[in-house]
């Protein structure tokens, strides 16, 4: 007898996920400690330098969200990276923040020019009336 999946339950993978190449690799691929640690073969074969810049790099990454914003919460922990010993992180953390102020200028630009848009519309109804086919002629005037 087989059983169906059901539609919401994701398909079961095989294998370990690789911190250091983000991939989802089979057991095969892990040995050792390798399996513990997250590690596939082909990365504990990396220098240990090459290793500890993955490892800050996605470090780094997790401070920002998916639209390029690094939140107030994450600033103290991102600005840390702005002094890091590694100038590859340094350049990344720099090009990141300057992702993030221009992020942060379009959405002050597109809500400035949303709230001059919203300006021109009167709110002032009741919200009982609600489809404007029961209101007098005067009442109708009156939210013009």
């Amino acid at each position: 007898m087989v059983r169906k999946r059901k539609s919401k339950q994701r398909k079961k993978r095989n294998g370990h996920s690789c911190w250091c190449c983000d991939h989802f690799l089979p057991n095969e691929r892990f040995g050792g400690k390798g399996h513990r640690l997250h590690l596939c073969k082909s990365c504990q074969r990396l220098p240990q330098e090459e290793r500890d810049f993955r490892s800050e790099r996605s470090n780094l990454y997790r401070c920002v969200t998916w639209d390029g914003i690094i939140p107030k919460k994450r600033r103290k922990q991102f600005n840390r990276f702005l002094q890091h010993a590694n100038p590859k992180i340094r350049k990344i953390a720099q090009q990141l923040q300057r992702e993030d102020q221009l992020e942060r200028a379009r959405l002050n630009r597109d809500e400035r020019e949303f709230d001059e848009f919203s300006g021109d519309v009167n709110l002032d109804f009741d919200i009982a009336v609600y489809d404007w086919r029961w209101l007098d002629d005067d009442e109708l005037a009156s939210y013009r």
